[in-house]
């Protein structure tokens, strides 16, 4: 009989442990809200604030003088969470072509052409939304692994 109402006491303890952490659990597996990481890419300390919100995200990313904006939207299934770009900036990116090259004299010395390097601008490609496994720490922080490059990143619940 002690043991049964020992062993009684002990499932009515999980039971207990187990109603008051399903809360905080189902919390952490939503998406939704702002996140905010602090990557370090090369030498530049970036910041990139990322917002979910029902299966469409928005990301901003400054890295130094630098910024890159992209949205769409994503599924998260299992953990794995795949993510498609719907619209991006900067489209456009300028490209120094560095302005022909005209003979100086007849040694094989070379100038750059008058007026400085020559350029065009060329579309940027849509970035690749990417593909990510999910970890969820706590209830506010979460760890992105990339399953093409590898990288990780580990964002904070801002909102």
């Amino acid at each position: 009989m002690k043991n049964t109402n020992k062993q009684l006491k002990q499932v009515a303890g999980a039971l207990l442990a187990l109603a008051l952490t399903a809360p905080i659990v189902a919390s952490a597996q939503t998406l939704d809200g702002t996140w905010m990481a602090s990557p370090t890419v090369g030498d530049l300390s970036c910041t990139m604030q990322t917002i979910m919100n029902s299966g469409n995200y928005s990301e901003l990313l400054k890295c130094g003088p630098y910024q890159t904006w992209q949205a769409g939207t994503y599924v998260l299934s299992g953990g794995a969470l795949v993510r498609n770009v719907n619209d991006f900036e900067p489209k456009w990116r300028w490209v120094v072509d560095g302005g022909p090259l005209v003979p100086y004299n007849n040694y094989g010395r070379y100038r750059e052409y008058q007026g400085g390097p020559r350029g065009h601008w060329e579309r940027n490609a849509t970035p690749p939304g990417g593909s990510f496994q999910v970890t969820f720490t706590s209830p506010n922080t979460m760890v992105w692994r990339d399953v093409n490059f590898h990288g990780v990143v580990t964002f904070q619940r801002a909102r």
